[in-house]
């Protein structure tokens, strides 16, 4: 069953995050051992507070540079599932909170381990016996960095609500997963990894209380891109049951000119006379030329993406109301002044440009027409402002609101909670943290520095259990309204 006419269940009593070294001292105490068991074979992973986690999960291996991956191998005995796997290389070095006993006698923050053998997810389930509502989560990232093992993406405090199962997937990232060269490199790669991790959570995910029927493609910016390529996948069909969106971006695959120009740029920087450097160069070298080529391109945004092919039409947006708008349940969401967390920086030049350097940076976010754009908001007085909410609404919204025109089953939502730091408002990825309800794991980041943490714990309270009802149901918990395409308000 899909769970669509289930009434919404009401929220528990919440469990935050440990405040001190004292919670921390507790909750470490109260770590338990957990078993499931998967088609490979047995997995042990943690049970902490009611919640069991499971990562490092292998859904495929390597089946060599810029080819597909190929299925898992099964192990013998058990599977060490207690500690975060590896993501796949990037430029980026995240981050990750070990206990004292995992690293050694000293805790503190390490690097997460970076190979081209990432193929790993991580589950967070509260009961194996279940059959919860499962979020198949796709992280964000730009198409060239993050991984499930993230802690800003732990799923520990969703899953303790009882209400879903949650599972977080690593895909490849930039050049290694996208690059465009047709006969030399097999197609859209990090789509194809991302199929193989669907089809193993359908396969799997009863063994951890989850039920293969009722599966919530979910993810964030990039990954709300990858979450569409799946969702007009023709081999996807009945795979999945609803769709969820946070701040997906309105561009399209790659055009063959575009992704042709950007993979020559990259040979040139990987100094490859011929295709076998591709092969042989370091993971560091591919690296390098990967963010030369980027920063090369005339065009902002465009990166290693999937590009243009027989399952992946120009305008995916389209494709995706097409394919399952009339059948696919979807919750859009959209941050108010996403772009602010791109261009927050450049505010005081911004605010020093002319009238025409202004349309010409407009322009450069792919505005057709940034004259009128700009006439839109010509009541925003602050020029950073005024580019913050014209490029969002460039980046994002139009693809937003077409999305929920689109799909006969939609529901939206506005995340207008400002950021402690008033440059960033209520900038891209500042819903993330009251999603998961993880404020502790975001205090590095200086988006939510100095947030209230009361304050937080209400409002991802009431945004969490908003989710969770669409989640368990096919429909959010507000009616729609003519007003801001029926979106509701969270701030």
């Amino acid at each position: 069953m899909d769970g669509q006419n289930q009434e919404p269940s009401k929220p528990i009593d919440r469990n935050p995050m440990a405040e001190n070294g004292a919670n921390a001292a507790h909750e470490a105490d109260s770590t338990r051992t957990a078993t499931a068991t998967c088609k490979q074979g047995v997995l042990v992973g943690t049970s902490t507070n009611g919640v069991m986690a499971f990562q490092n999960i292998p859904y495929a291996q390597d089946g060599g540079r810029f080819k597909k991956a190929i299925p898992p191998m099964a192990w013998d005995g058990s599977r060490d599932a207690t500690k975060p796997g590896p993501i796949f290389p990037q430029s980026s070095r995240p981050i990750v909170m070990h206990s004292a006993e995992a690293n050694g006698g000293a805790g503190g923050y390490v690097e997460l381990e970076q190979t081209e053998d990432a193929f790993r997810l991580s589950i967070w389930t509260s009961s194996t016996s279940a059959s919860l509502p499962v979020i198949f989560w796709v992280h964000g990232g730009g198409y060239s960095s993050g991984g499930c093992s993230m802690p800003t993406y732990d799923g520990s405090q969703i899953a303790r609500t009882k209400r879903a199962v949650v599972v977080g997937v690593n895909y490849r990232l930039g050049a290694l997963g996208n690059l465009y060269m047709p006969g030399v490199v097999d197609q859209n790669l990090a789509v194809e990894d991302l199929k193989m991790a669907l089809a193993w959570v359908r396969e799997n995910i009863a063994a951890f209380g989850g039920d293969p029927d009722n599966i919530c493609l979910t993810g964030q910016s990039a990954g709300a891109w990858y979450v569409l390529a799946l969702a007009v996948s023709e081999e996807l069909s009945g795979s999945f049951s609803k769709i969820m969106l946070m701040s997906v971006p309105g561009s399209g695959p790659l055009m063959e000119e575009d992704a042709t120009e950007l993979a020559t740029s990259f040979m040139k920087h990987l100094h490859a006379k011929d295709q076998q450097k591709l092969f042989s160069a370091s993971v560091e070298k591919i690296l390098h030329a990967q963010r030369s080529a980027a920063r090369d391109s005339k065009h902002f945004g465009i990166s290693f993406m999937p590009n243009v092919s027989p399952e992946l039409k120009p305008d995916l947006i389209g494709q995706a109301i097409e394919t399952c708008g009339s059948s696919v349940p979807l919750l859009d969401g959209l941050v108010s002044e996403e772009s602010a967390f791109f261009i927050s920086g450049l505010a005081d030049v911004i605010r020093g440009m002319s009238e025409s350097e202004r349309l010409a940076f407009v322009s450069g976010f792919g505005d057709d027409d940034p004259s009128q754009a700009c006439e839109d908001y010509a009541d925003e007085e602050d020029p950073y402002v005024k580019m913050v909410r014209i490029t969002t609404r460039q980046l994002f919204g139009l693809a937003s609101d077409r999305l929920l025109e689109g799909f006969s089953n939609s529901y939206g939502y506005r995340f207008n909670r400002k950021s402690p730091n008033p440059l960033l408002m209520a900038c891209h990825c500042l819903d993330l943290p009251f999603f998961f309800d993880n404020l502790a794991n975001w205090e590095r980041n200086d988006m939510v520095s100095g947030i209230n943490a009361g304050e937080f714990e209400e409002l991802a309270g009431r945004f969490q259990n908003a989710i969770l009802t669409f989640v368990e149901t096919g429909a959010a918990p507000w009616g729609g309204s003519s007003e801001d395409k029926g979106r509701e308000i969270f701030e």
